[in-house]
């Protein structure tokens, strides 16, 4: 008998610790969006919400970045331990789903996503986006756009050839 798995991160705690960076995040040139959430509770395929009181059990976050320059992040965090990131510096596209523990994973990633967005990826960066102590998975086959994924909140990441 398996067991369900129990939601891993507090999605409430990383929308405060995301919302907070916002105003550094202006300062070096991003420009952020809104924080959105996005239901549990609600029918599949459900939409997400910047408005977090519309939203009973959050079993995702998503923020997006951009900077002056035209490069470009969107990041959802899953309650189950993982993120959805698309991202674009350049010519380069990064469509990646590294597993992360805690709240401090989900917020340095975030923080590496947006170094890494100021600076422009390199092509040997472009394989690892992320912290390196955050292991990545491999590409997903899929495009993931904000509140368009519909999965159960503890499924696991989207294995990726080893």
């Amino acid at each position: 008998m398996s067991q369900t798995r129990e939601p891993s991160i507090d999605l409430d705690r990383v929308a405060g610790e995301l919302a907070s960076l916002h105003a550094a995040w202006s300062k070096q040139g991003f420009t952020a969006g809104p924080l959105t959430s996005r239901d549990a509770q609600a029918a599949c395929p459900s939409r997400s919400s910047p408005d977090r009181s519309l939203v009973a059990e959050p079993e995702s976050v998503g923020i997006t970045m951009t900077t002056a320059w035209g490069n470009e992040a969107l990041i959802v965090i899953w309650r189950g331990g993982w993120a959805d990131v698309e991202a674009r510096a350049g010519t380069e596209v990064i469509v990646r789903a590294p597993e992360l523990h805690d709240v401090a994973d989900c917020i340095t990633l975030a923080e590496s996503i947006a170094t890494q967005l100021a600076t422009g990826p390199a092509s040997e960066q472009a394989e690892t986006w992320g912290p390196s102590h955050i292991k990545p998975s491999q590409p997903v086959a899929h495009q993931v756009r904000l509140g368009t994924r519909c999965a159960p909140a503890s499924a696991p990441p989207v294995p990726g050839p080893t």
